[in-house]
Order: C-alpha cells, then structure tokens, then sequence
C-alpha cells in the first residue's frame, strides 16, 4: 500500500496541523499502515524529523490510564504516538472510556507539537469525533480503504512473527492465503 504510506507522509511532512486520523473499518490495515511507517523510520528512509513511533498499552490503560498516556506522551516527543480506538477519549462524561484528566491529555497534545498523533477510527466514530472542535481543526483525515487480495496477504506476512509470538501458532502461507 505504498500509495497510502505517500500520503500519510505526505501529511505528516506538513509544517501544521500534521496529526492524522486513519479512517476505515476494522482488519482494513489501519494499524499495518503505521506499522510501515515505523519499519521506515527505523530504516533510516521516512519523514526525517520523526525519531519512533510509540503505541500505548492496552492493558496499562486499563490499570492506569492517566500513567499511561503521560508516559507514552512523553515517549513519543520528537516522535508519533499511535492511538487506537482515538474516539474512545473523546466522549461526554456518559460515554467517556477514561477519566476526564486523561482526555484531555490527549487533546492538549493535539493542540501542541510536541508529537504527532495518529488515531484510527471507523467511518461512524469519525462522524462523531468529528464534531470536536480540536479534531475539525487540528486533524486530517486519511481514509483506508479495504485491501485486495495481495495487500491483505503482506500485511498477515507483516505480521506472521507477533502471531507466532504472541498466540504461539505457526502460520503458513497457505492458511494466510484462506485467509
């Protein structure tokens, strides 16, 4: 998908207003994406004013959000943090996933340049995030789009290590092709 990986460059290279929403439904490669800009970077060959990228963890969010995100914040200065599921800290005090301090943490560093943040998020989170003033203006939208058959065959190759290593299965090139 390298096309999509252009434009995500191609945002994050802008001088403002470089934080981006990837917008598609669940398994379209989203993550993937992200995932190849960071192999790049660690290559030596992307956007040459990004040091890493950073991902929060699930489980450490669950146990102490707030902790989480200032750390990953924080390890991402200089940097990209991923941020999964970015609707999630976006909601009113009902629907909010996490406390409200830990919210807006993540939208202070919208609004500042410290890292660059990338969420993702389906078409109809986004409608709904969309209506935050913050994400209107300090976020562009990058819509993924399903893969081909070919496209979906390397992102599961991308990702036949972290299978092996974290379910502990073997997977062959003709269980990712059913697949």
């Amino acid at each position: 998908r390298e096309q999509l990986l252009r434009d995500l460059i191609t945002l994050l290279s802008l001088s403002g207003r470089r934080h981006v929403i990837l917008v598609g439904d669940e398994g379209v490669g989203r993550k993937t994406l992200i995932f190849s800009l960071a192999q790049l970077l660690a290559e030596g060959k992307g956007p040459g004013n990004f040091r890493s990228v950073v991902q929060m963890s699930e489980t450490a969010l669950l146990e102490n959000p707030l902790a989480t995100m200032r750390a990953a914040l924080r390890r991402a200065a200089g940097g990209i943090l991923l941020v999964p599921g970015i609707h999630r800290f976006f909601g009113d005090r009902l629907r909010a996933q996490f406390p409200e301090q830990v919210n807006r943490e993540l939208q202070k560093a919208l609004l500042n340049d410290e890292q660059v943040i990338i969420g993702t998020a389906t078409s109809g989170e986004y409608d709904l995030l969309s209506r935050q003033q913050v994400i209107r203006e300090r976020t562009h939208r990058l819509d993924v789009p399903e893969s081909d058959r070919s496209e979906a065959l390397a992102m599961l190759t991308f990702h036949r290590d972290r299978l092996r290593q974290e379910y502990d299965v073997d997977v062959t090139r003709e269980t990712m092709e059913t697949a």
